[in-house]
């Protein structure tokens, strides 16, 4: 009964069944739109025993003609495939909405349809055409919503006021597009809920782009300061917080306005730009978190209400005695004796060092310092973690190291002026001691002789870094070289 034709057919039927079935479960596999051959080849085998059935032979040339519909419907969707969506897959860049698509290739079957039936038939096309169009009507009434879907997906397809992956704004519905169909449009929020919004109501009613006309976007954050902190050394502080943040366009700008004079506090806009609104809030959050931080450090306050009006005299002189607390809990002297550069000087002289000290507090992930900046600044680090960054050859940083409780960076600096030499950042919340170089040059001038004992203890530090970095010994400076170097920053005769 089944010719050899029939089971070689029967074997690639199963063959591209089970490639369908396995494109849709693994990733890897292409997704190839087989399924109108496969139902070629089924109508083969159809017809293939409706031949050898008597009671079926009178259906025989109406499957001929199905058959041939099929075919027609299956060449034109792998032409398809193979012009338009498969070059689009291979650049990389962004497939057609599935609205636009099907729009295509129904009009390419309706087409091949009448073709094949003229050709292939005796049917009454006339008749047909009449019966489909009252049928038409009928259905236009029972479906006057969805028509109306429909024709909104067709005007956003004309207008393409969005894209797929465009970030958009439908009255409280915010989401990435990630689909656009003939009845509706499908949003995917930030909390990975999926969100589907008939055509009809986004081409009634406004909307915001995020995305258009290019992924750049203005972000705001409002935060109140104190009366006392002076604007401009606001604004240079939250500035550099900017500079610093990896996500902050540099072109434009980054600015700060003063808004309004508050009640108790004065109001500032902080204005940047980023290129990636899907992460806006944990942008924002990161920013928030190192200004906070930074404000601490220069002793700027963010006021609460009320207790700042009424208690202001009080809390200041509270701020003092709780500095010098501090400092004496830190045991900063202590502290200062474990570093080799201060080791070996007096403990009077630490002690002088100790009290010109400052401790600043950086959160985890900010810089404290960048590499090839010019510093004047030695750091210790009372509390925390901090990685140690290079960049070699204009490359990307890599981390070298990780510095702890009691290490110290920026030795140089503070004594020579050199530009810092490696990019330090804090890896968790970390407290450090700055010694800079206007407080430690009133102890040199003082104390003119200590400039010989730090320049000897300088070079001897300088030559095991260079050993352990296993570069050539003679290439780091001498003594005596480090000695006329601080001399001549301290401006020590």
């Amino acid at each position: 009964m089944f010719d050899t034709v029939f089971w070689q057919i029967l074997i690639v039927v199963i063959f591209l069944s089970g490639y369908t079935l396995l494109s849709k479960r693994l990733q890897k596999i292409p997704d190839i739109p087989i399924w109108l051959v496969i139902l070629y080849l089924i109508t083969r085998i159809i017809a293939s025993i409706a031949r050898d059935l008597t009671w079926a032979a009178e259906w025989a040339p109406w499957i001929q003609v199905a058959s041939a519909v099929i075919l027609s419907w299956a060449i034109a969707r792998m032409t398809f495939f193979l012009f338009i969506e498969l070059p689009l897959r291979l650049r990389k860049k962004k497939e057609l909405p599935n609205i636009t698509r099907d729009l295509i290739l129904l009009t390419c079957y309706t087409v091949l349809l009448v073709i094949v039936l003229r050709f292939k038939s005796n049917i009454n096309l006339t008749g047909i055409l009449t019966t489909s169009a009252v049928l038409t009507v009928v259905v236009g009434f029972a479906a006057q919503t969805t028509l109306s879907s429909l024709i909104s997906g067709l005007m956003l397809q004309i207008e393409r006021p969005f894209g797929l992956g465009d970030w958009i704004k439908i009255e409280e519905k915010q989401g990435r597009v990630i689909g656009i169909t003939w009845k509706s449009t499908r949003l995917l929020t930030r909390e990975k809920i999926l969100v589907y919004i008939p055509n009809a109501e986004i081409t009634n009613k406004s909307f915001f782009n995020y995305s258009r006309p290019n992924r750049t976007l203005v972000a705001r954050v409002y935060i109140g300061i104190e009366y006392g902190a002076p604007p401009n050394t606001v604004k240079d502080v939250i500035i550099q917080v900017l500079n610093q943040h990896p996500q902050v366009l540099k072109i434009p700008p980054p600015d700060i306005y003063l808004k309004e004079f508050g009640d108790f506090a004065i109001t500032y806009e902080i204005r940047f730009c980023h290129s990636n609104f899907a992460n806006d809030p944990k942008i924002k959050s990161d920013i928030n978190y190192q200004i906070w931080y930074a404000l601490r450090r220069n002793n700027i306050k963010i006021p609460f209400p009320i207790r700042d009006v009424h208690l202001n005299h009080i809390e200041r002189r509270f701020q003092v005695k709780a500095l010098e607390a501090q400092k004496s809990s830190f045991n900063v002297e202590g502290l200062l004796g474990q570093v080799s550069i201060f080791a070996a000087l007096s403990a009077e002289i630490r002690t002088q060092i100790a009290e010109r000290s400052v401790i600043a507090e950086y959160g985890a992930g900010e810089f404290i310092v960048r590499q090839g900046d010019q510093g004047d600044s030695l750091y210790v680090i009372r509390t925390g973690s901090c990685g140690i960054y290079v960049r070699r050859d204009g490359k990307q940083e890599n981390k070298i190291a990780t510095i702890k409780h009691g290490d110290f960076f920026g030795e140089m600096s503070l004594l020579t002026g050199e530009p810092i030499t490696a990019t330090v950042r804090a890896m968790v919340d970390t407290s450090v001691i700055i010694i800079d170089k206007e407080n430690f040059s009133n102890i040199l001038n003082d104390n003119p002789a200590i400039s010989v004992q730090l320049g000897e203890i300088l070079a001897k530090r300088q030559k095991e870094l260079a050993e352990e970095a296993g570069r050539i010994v003679a290439e780091t400076p001498s003594s005596s070289s480090m000695i006329a170097k601080i001399k001549w920053f301290f401006r020590i005769d």
